[in-house]
């Protein structure tokens, strides 16, 4: 199974949200699961514990949303696994809209 989380939040960027999908992260991977995670700049980039770091987003805004969604289509997970909120998204939408961008566009990636 491959599963493609989205956060705001990677280490070493504080964050609650983030540092509990750090500990996620591993563990999926630890029982099998192929993981990637999709990030703020700043998340660490090296795989750790076979999870793959994406530190790509640089703006959570409206128009963040299709580019996202283009960025985790393509890697063709069968899962899609949003970290809801992160201090990093502030009040922008751009996370918001992303489940309906992917239901657009993979109307059946859970």
């Amino acid at each position: 199974m491959k599963v493609a989380i989205v956060s705001g939040s990677w280490p070493p960027i504080r964050c609650g949200v983030g540092d509990y999908t750090s500990q996620l992260a591993p563990a999926l991977a630890a029982a099998g699961v192929s993981v990637d995670i999709v990030t703020s700049r700043g998340g660490r980039n090296p795989a750790a514990h076979g999870v793959r770091v994406h530190p790509v987003v640089a703006d959570w805004g409206g128009a963040a949303a299709g580019r996202l969604a283009s960025l985790v289509t393509g890697l063709t997970p069968d899962l899609v696994h949003v970290e809801y909120p992160t201090v990093v998204y502030g009040k922008q939408v751009g996370i918001n809209l992303l489940p309906v961008v992917l239901r657009r566009r993979a109307p059946r990636l859970p």
